[in-house]
């Protein structure tokens, strides 16, 4: 099978990847902290458009990427670079992902799925066979 390539699926893997890709020394902001007196000024970001050839880039990883066997036979599980886990939902005609993003701290769940199987189940598999620590899970919804 192949990751479908829907223009939001690609957008929200994009993101995933490369805010996975960065540090891995956890920052924390606090309201009214001031910064280190050794902080670097943090450039200013520029986000630009997904090409062609990003899609084309991303086609190829998801290709190459490990699958992850699952007792739910709904989610087709594909082991992304940067501890993400893409839980794909290709049963339904809409084909939805949701994203499992390892954390040092808390691991973060990226949409919840339709429901038709237990996702729930399926990130604790994720997190058994992956020998990934059992933290607390942030569920980040993008819509209702």
């Amino acid at each position: 099978m192949s990751f479908p390539p829907s223009s939001s699926a690609w957008l929200c893997l994009a993101f995933l990847l490369a805010a996975c890709g960065g540090s891995e020394t956890p920052v924390e902001t606090r309201v009214n902290e001031q910064p280190p007196a050794d902080a670097q000024t943090p450039q200013s970001v520029t986000h630009e458009p997904v090409q062609a050839s990003d899609a084309e880039s991303l086609a190829g990883i998801l290709q190459a990427a490990r699958r992850i066997e699952n007792s739910t036979r709904w989610f087709e599980i594909i082991a992304l670079p940067n501890q993400v886990y893409a839980l794909w939902e290709p049963g339904h005609a809409d084909r939805v992902n949701s994203f499992l993003v390892v954390g040092t701290r808390k691991h973060m769940l990226y949409d919840t799925g339709l429901g038709f199987a237990s996702i729930k189940t399926a990130v604790a598999e994720i997190i058994a066979s992956e020998g990934i620590a059992d933290l607390p899970l942030m569920v980040v919804n993008s819509h209702n």
